[in-house]
């Protein structure tokens, strides 16, 4: 019996600005499993630059919902999803390929270690780089 929740992917981000890059990440968690959680990272655990982020929490969850491809949002209002990936115990926890190269957030080896804990996988994902932060500024 595994420990993980079958079928449960994650994801999570900043998510600002809804743009191609996070339809293909989507689009592409979906393919690990047939549930779907983005979380949101809250505001104030944001660090994209001044002015950021451009909207609240509440209005990137909101969009993020509005996606088809996505089942359920959580904000999550801590610096890390590692709370978020101890509770729901996600079969799959996906991050962007940008993640390959670089620990964007200073959080993803605590995040792998989380999911590795109950047996869950950590995928990077391979679909296009895209950059709210470059777009808005």
């Amino acid at each position: 019996m595994t420990s993980y929740t079958p079928g449960l992917v994650l994801a999570s981000g900043c998510f600002d600005t809804i743009h191609p890059g996070h339809i293909a990440y989507f689009t592409e968690c979906r393919k690990y499993g047939q549930k779907l959680v983005v979380a949101v990272t809250a505001d104030e655990y944001v660090r994209k630059g001044p002015g950021r982020p451009a909207f609240s929490a509440e209005a990137r969850a909101q969009a993020v919902a509005s996606l088809r491809l996505v089942d359920e949002v959580r904000i999550v209002a801590t610096a890390s999803a590692t709370p978020l990936i101890r509770e729901l115990r996600p079969q799959v926890y996906a991050k962007g390929m940008e993640y390959g190269t670089a620990d964007l957030a200073g959080n993803l080896a605590d995040e792998q270690a989380a999911v590795a804990a109950y047996g869950g996988t950590f995928v990077l994902t391979d679909t296009m780089k895209g950059s709210s932060t470059r777009w808005l500024n």
